[in-house]
């Protein structure tokens, strides 16, 4: 596990850090919301050619999270629930 400040200081990738928080139920949310279809047509590392509202409408955290980041010195806005999120994206892609 990495914290917020190892990942600030450059110890983890942005990826590897966000995928920390990614579990099944959040892969299988992604997968019925946006689609493997969608994720494995995507041509932007960044998932930015699936239009950011389908992102934001599937952003959620369950209460292990919660308790995870918290331990890990993260705090949870709706941008990090954005990078989690498509960090589930390219688990999904990498395992298709």
């Amino acid at each position: 596990m990495f914290t917020r400040g190892q990942y600030l200081d450059g110890v983890c990738t942005h990826n590897e850090y966000y995928a920390q928080y990614v579990n099944e139920p959040m892969l299988d949310c992604v997968k019925g919301r946006i689609g493997v279809e969608n994720i494995k047509k995507s041509t932007d590392k960044y998932f930015n050619d699936i239009p950011l509202r389908k992102w934001e409408d599937i952003i959620g955290i369950t209460t292990t999270q919660k308790k995870l980041m918290k331990e890990l010195g993260e705090s949870y806005t709706i941008a990090v629930g954005v990078c989690i999120v498509k960090a589930a994206a390219r688990i999904i892609k990498e395992s298709e």
